[in-house]
């Protein structure tokens, strides 16, 4: 079984208007929810393999919250340009293409690429994913390369207003 997490970063601060857009932080909400969601995916016992990230910011300061949380040293952490506001496209073949020695992989990164995996896999079974929002998909087999939305096998999705803080 292969299981693929998408975690979309938290809230950022849109105040800084000299900040590029790959250069905005988290705003204070951002960083209550991602505590919040760090304590939720270590009590579900979330554990990835290996962690692959945007290069932006407010990505990297999401992670900064919750890999710590997971366990899972920030210094592993795989930050990529190239996942930077990376469309469905990039994403998914990012994901046929990993090592079939990882088991559970993480991707942290942006909309509207993350949602629009999501809808890839799970077709219309896929929600919006708002900010901090984060989506497991476990796959039958034993391959990346065989991921497909007939292989799912089982989701579980997560958002900081489910557990009482949308703002």
């Amino acid at each position: 079984m292969k299981i693929l997490y998408l975690l979309r970063h938290a809230k950022s601060d849109w105040d800084n208007a000299e900040l590029g857009d790959s250069e905005r932080p988290l705003s204070r909400r951002g960083v209550r929810n991602a505590s919040l969601m760090g304590r939720e995916l270590k009590e579900r016992g979330i554990r990835p393999a290996v962690v692959f990230s945007s290069s932006s910011r407010r990505t990297r300061e999401t992670l900064e919250i919750i890999a710590p949380a997971l366990g899972f040293p920030l210094e592993r952490v795989r930050f990529e340009d190239a996942l930077y506001l990376a469309a469905a496209e990039t994403l998914i073949d990012f994901i046929l293409h990993l090592d079939d020695g990882l088991d559970e992989v993480m991707f942290c990164g942006h909309n509207p690429g993350l949602e629009e995996t999501a809808r890839f896999f799970l077709g219309k079974k896929a929600e919006g994913f708002p900010t901090c929002a984060f989506l497991e998909i476990r796959f039958a087999g034993d391959s990346w390369r065989r991921a497909a939305p007939d292989t799912v096998k089982k989701k579980v999705f997560l958002y900081p207003k489910m557990f009482g803080d949308g703002g």
